[in-house]
């Protein structure tokens, strides 16, 4: 009985997170104008508004910027080793959200981590190393396989250069 009632509680939490995802914005046509802008966000220093994307600093580890928009160095990975938690569904009218298992700069802390996001905002670029990702860290956390709790961080990109 214990067991359908986590199970209950893991389907309901998971449906709740899966519909946050993010929608299309149509009046996206110019993507230069759109890019100029998110590197006009970029900033440094620790005052920064909600709009601006925080670049990290060598040692700081991605993990503890949950909720907060950042920019890092990094790679696309050869070998997926992190396990997708999130589902990203389809509803009609809607693009469908894809993802690339992405590895930030070694002078960060964290590791692979998953980057989740609609192909017609993020343009990649033909290169797979020395990138700049740009996006919001997320997390979510659930029951493990085998016994505790599992965390997956994942990045909601808004674009890569």
């Amino acid at each position: 009985m214990k067991e359908i009632k986590l199970l209950s509680l893991s389907i309901t939490l998971f449906t709740m997170f899966s519909c946050t995802g993010s929608k299309i914005n149509s009046n996206r046509n110019d993507n230069a104008a759109a890019n100029e802008k998110i590197r006009s966000e970029v900033r440094k220093s620790d005052e920064m508004t909600n709009e601006e994307y925080y670049e990290l600093k060598s040692g700081e580890s991605i993990l503890s910027f949950v909720a907060k928009k950042i920019v890092f160095e990094g790679k696309i990975s050869d070998i997926p080793m992190q396990h997708m938690m999130r589902y990203s569904p389809t509803f009609e009218g809607q693009e469908a959200e894809k993802n690339e298992y992405i590895e930030p700069a070694d002078k960060f802390k964290g590791g692979q981590i998953v980057a989740y996001y609609l192909p017609s905002k993020v343009k990649w670029p033909a290169k797979k190393e020395g990138l700049r990702f740009y996006g919001t860290m997320q997390k979510m956390s659930g029951a493990g396989k085998g016994g505790g709790e599992h965390t997956e961080y994942y990045l909601m990109l808004d674009k890569v250069e």
